[in-house]
């Protein structure tokens, strides 16, 4: 049986997927838009990395939509 996500969790996955599906659809008007995004989530995720309150919850989500945009691309 595959590890299901708790709650929270399905919401967080739920927010990246909704993130890569925007982002893939304006890449469809502006091919540039996805690696754009992509340097962006990158960049807020290296700074969320100094953050005191270490948002892991935040930083896991964004690298879900970062992983998820490059299985797309």
């Amino acid at each position: 049986m595959a590890n299901s996500l708790d709650d929270q969790a399905q919401t967080r996955l739920a927010l990246a997927s909704l993130f890569v599906a925007l982002v893939q659809t304006l890449g469809e008007q502006d091919k540039s838009f996805p690696s754009r995004f992509e340097k962006n989530v990158e960049r807020i995720y290296r700074e969320m990395e100094d953050y005191e309150s270490e948002p892991i919850q935040t930083m896991e989500t964004l690298r879900w939509a970062h992983e998820l945009i490059r299985q797309k691309s």
